[in-house]
Formats: C-alpha cells, structure tokens, sequence
C-alpha cells in the first residue's frame, strides 16, 4: 500500500493563495519567495497520484486537494496531535483580569501565509495597556516591515520546544489567523495547554467554535481586532473558553493520532 502522508494542502492551492496576499502586502514578502517551482507541483500531482491513499489533517487540506484532481475515494482525514511529553504537569492558573492586559501568543513561522501582516497590523493599533501580542518562530518578512508594526509586540524569536510550552502556559489567549494550512500542530498543543483559541479556518483545525474559542470570519486587520476587544469587554467568556480547552486535551494527543492511522492503514 503506497500512503501520501500530505501535512499541508495542495501545492497548487497554496501558491493562489499566496499570490493573492503578495498582491495585499508586497511588503510583508522577502524577495521572490512567493510560491513553490514547477517542478515542487509536479512531485505533488505524481505522488498524489500513484498514492492508493492520501492521508491529511483536515477537510480544509482535503478540500484542497479534490480541487486539484485527486480522487475524495482515497483521502482520508485524522487530525494530528500534541506531544503528551512536553505538555505534562496541573491545569496553569493564570492571575485574574483586574485591569491586567490579555496575554495573546502567537507560534509558528512570522510570514506572510501565516497571516502575519493582519495580526501585526491589528495589533500595532490595540491599546497595549488591554492587550499584547508575543510572537515566537523564525521571522521571514523583512525587518523594516516588522519595526513598522511592531508597536506592543514582543517577539522572542525561535526557542526550544520546551519554552513554547512555558510560553503557552503562561497566556491567555492562542491567536493564528493562517492563510493555509494542513492542521496546525500549535493549536493542538495550545488545547494541552489550557489557552483559548482564535483561528481562521484555513488553520485545517477548528475551535468548538463559542466553547474554546473562535473561528475568524476572515483574516483581516479588521476582524482580528473586532474580537480581541470583544475579548477584552468579556474575560470571562476567555476564562470558560480556557477551560473548554483544558477539559478537551486528552481527546488530542499523539497517542490518539498513532492509533487512528494504525487502523487506517
């Protein structure tokens, strides 16, 4: 049995999609690097072809690749997980929201499919006083771009795996407004760690939308912003989606992902 184990949606997809944002925000691109060659589109119709199955993490990167021709007969879904391992330890308890800032956290790779020119520019506009922003992954726009933005944003750039997880327990909210994904493993690991969630629904992955958290409408500057402060006139509501979180981990892990794809297969 030949498996294509496809982690992100289909090449193809992904360089519309980040054509159309060049387009938005020319600015928040290094150099040409705005989609894979001919030949990265080639290898991906070859072996989604040849596969006997296709195994993604979401009906998103599904979606994307029944757009492009492969057979919806021989994809399969089984969303990913978190490492138990790096996640152990009781629920984080977090100070109460007594005139504090809302603590959003942001992990994953500081470019443009992941969103970024939306989330810097919502929040170089939000008071920093009722909300910040911390960001963690390699940065991949220019510095100029990021210096223009980055007013009540702190950037910590790449750390260990095992200070992303401080970092997680120590925040209130996880916000990842991504323009593509497969299913990102930061919103698994951001459940094991208790956080609420806001996301878009390219993310691959989807919130219990209302119970854990939110799902954008869009990405934009705008929409981001409309619900960080609704975030910031309800805390509580950000406290019960906290909870949601923590409550759900279990149903999460790798562990849950090593059995799902050993029946599978």
């Amino acid at each position: 049995v030949c498996v294509l184990d496809q982690p992100i949606g289909h090449f193809k997809s992904l360089n519309r999609i980040m054509l159309e944002e060049f387009s938005k925000n020319p600015e928040f691109f290094l150099g040409n690097k705005r989609t894979l060659r001919d030949e990265d589109l080639e290898r991906q119709y070859r072996a989604a072809e040849i596969a006997d199955l296709v195994v993604v993490g979401s009906e998103f990167a599904a979606a994307t690749m029944v757009e492009n021709g492969t057979d919806r007969d021989k994809i399969r879904v089984v969303l990913y997980g978190y490492n138990e391992q790096d996640f152990l330890g009781p629920k984080p308890i977090r100070p109460p929201f007594d005139g504090r800032p809302i603590e959003f956290l942001f992990v994953g790779s500081v470019g443009a499919r992941k969103g970024i020119a939306y989330l810097l520019k919502a929040f170089s506009t939000i008071d920093p006083t009722k909300a910040r922003l911390t960001l963690i992954g390699p940065l991949e726009i220019p510095i100029s771009t990021f210096e223009k933005y980055s007013h009540g944003v702190s950037y910590l750039g790449q750390v260990r795996r095992s200070e992303v997880a401080t970092q997680m327990r120590n925040s209130d909210c996880f916000i990842l407004p991504s323009l593509f994904e497969g299913s990102a493993l930061v919103l698994y690991e951001a459940i094991a760690a208790g956080l609420a969630i806001v996301h878009t629904k390219e993310c691959g992955f989807d919130v219990k939308d209302g119970l854990n958290g939110k799902t954008l409408r869009d990405a934009s500057e705008e929409t981001i912003k409309e619900t960080v402060y609704e975030i910031i006139d309800n805390p509580q509501r950000l406290q019960e989606w906290r909870d949601a979180s923590w409550n759900t981990r279990h149903l999460y892990s790798w562990s849950h992902y090593r059995k799902a794809v050993t029946r599978l297969v």
